[in-house]
């Protein structure tokens, strides 16, 4: 891999990104394969035409509604539970309640008894109290909220540029399995959709990943800015979008018709797989991992979608499933960012992953609720929901979480994800002739971490490390932590050796 000028990092012409996809495909493609069966669980469930969409209204007003705040809900405080936990528990507690294999299991029995309870309660829909459809869905939600998180974790230990290549396809391919659900007899499909989270339990319990790095370290005030107003983007664009589906079904006079469920889907998986494969061939003709081209991409299809709205009534279908096109390119590109503030900065995986992925559950059912209050079209009202749609889309790209953000801070999270830092700092480590303890604490220096962390892990005194720290500093030609960053970042490197 070679960097292009402007820190993308970039890799040979012709068809070398190709293998490399393949690749990534044959060595993880446990996860890969449990990632998409959960996210086709997910939307088999919060879809509008999927297993709990019964025949009282086409919104599937009495088991769907309810199901999805309880959801969207304990989704948002499954995942704050999760950074409290992170950042206030003791490691090793932590550790025991967010990856052992009780929590795991845990997780499994709540998806499982609210996956099955939900569904068969579309059979007697009219009976089924409201409460009940709402707990089925708390149960799920907050199974989704650690298996996505165990996700992240698991996908936190690989290069980013390797998680970008696996999450690409996984978004397309988990409309493959809701082409199939509308056309199976209605009692199959609550055990289909509970194999899938089978599946994905499974996955999870044969791939490792720990995010367990960078628990209780505080962070540094640039990192919460840029932070927050990446958690400040992903609550508003997951609103947008979710309000925008919610309304098309509930406002939208003459409902789709059951029949064309599958046809919606095929269309939407088309769409996201030709979005996909084209900003790969992008990416592979410009010769760098360009996260910047997906953010692009998910804004462009936002603001078409939304404009359609307001220009055509006879466009909705079409702007409905532009949403769902970028939907699925929303959530890889806030996985992406999460996992990459979380590369640069002493920040775990399930903390970045647990604020991002929050907000985007919270968004999610204020989108919802909003929707839900506004009740059925109005012709009036129409103009001015679009206008503060495209009002809000447009501040998010421009102000909260701007694209020259991202540009600064994706290049440098992708030339220092924990690979190629490693192998950085070995460079380094021959060419300032380092001790083999003295290139131990280089990584976790260049990683950010401060002298007792470290001493922590490495099982020294706190002094040793100190004293560690200076040596290398000296060799290096260094005073700051910065300067030793860009020398491991091979910034100027010759003006720091001797």
């Amino acid at each position: 891999m070679a960097d292009n000028g402007i820190g993308w990092t970039r890799f040979p012409r012709g068809d070398a990104f190709f293998p490399e996809i393949r690749m990534t495909f044959r060595e993880h493609a446990v996860p890969i394969v449990g990632i998409t069966a959960l996210l086709a669980w997910m939307e088999a469930l919060l879809c509008f035409e999927g297993v709990l969409r019964d025949d009282v209204m086409y919104g599937g007003g009495i088991v769907h509604d309810p199901f999805f705040v309880g959801f969207a809900l304990l989704g948002a405080l499954g995942c704050v539970a999760s950074v409290l936990i992170s950042r206030y528990v003791d490691r090793s507690l932590a550790s025991c309640a967010l990856e052992g294999r009780p929590a795991l299991y845990t997780a499994g029995v709540f998806g499982i008894v609210g996956t099955l309870g939900a569904a068969l309660g579309v059979l007697c829909a009219e009976s089924m109290p409201p409460w009940l459809s709402f707990a089925c869905g708390a149960c799920c939600g907050a199974a989704c909220a650690w298996m996505l998180l165990r996700f992240c974790g698991i996908f936190a230990e690989l290069d980013l540029r390797q998680t970008l290549v696996a999450l690409m396809p996984t978004f397309s391919l988990q409309w493959a399995v809701m082409i199939a659900i509308p056309v199976m007899p209605l009692i199959v499909r609550p055990v289909f959709v509970a194999v899938l989270l089978v599946v994905s339990i499974i996955s999870v319990a044969r791939s490792c990943g720990s995010d367990a790095e960078g628990h209780g370290t505080p962070v540094n005030a640039r990192t919460a800015v840029r932070l927050f107003r990446m958690v400040a983007a992903a609550f508003i664009l997951s609103t947008i979008v979710q309000f925008l589906i919610t309304y098309f079904v509930h406002g939208i006079d003459v409902p789709l018709d059951p029949a064309a469920f599958s046809m919606l889907f095929f269309f939407v998986m088309v769409a996201v797989f030709v979005v996909f494969a084209m900003i790969i061939r992008i990416m592979n003709s410009m010769e760098g991992y360009r996260v910047d081209l997906f953010y692009r991409t998910f804004f462009v299809i936002c603001l078409a979608c939304i404009g359609s709205i307001g220009i055509a009534r006879s466009w909705h279908v079409a702007s409905y499933i532009g949403m769902y096109v970028a939907f699925s390119l929303m959530v890889p590109v806030l996985i992406i960012l999460a996992l990459g503030i979380s590369a640069v900065a002493p920040l775990n995986a399930r903390q970045s992953s647990g604020e991002v992925l929050g907000s985007m559950f919270l968004g999610q059912l204020v989108g919802f609720v909003c929707a839900i209050a506004l009740g059925s079209s109005n012709a009036r009202l129409e103009g001015f929901i679009v206008l503060l749609c495209l009002m809000a889309v447009g501040s998010a790209y421009a102000f909260v979480f701007p694209e020259s953000m991202l540009e600064r801070m994706m290049p440098h999270a992708f030339k220092l994800e924990r690979k190629t830092l490693e192998r950085r700092c070995d460079e380094v480590a021959q060419r300032f002739e380092l001790s083999p303890r003295e290139t131990e604490v280089l990584v976790f220096l260049a990683r950010g971490r401060d002298a007792a962390y470290v001493a922590e892990r490495l099982t020294i005194a706190k002094s040793t490390v100190t004293t560690h720290r200076k040596s290398i500093y000296r060799k290096l030609g260094v005073h700051t932590q910065q300067q030793l960053l860009s020398v491991v970042d091979g910034e100027d490197l010759s003006l720091h050796e001797r």
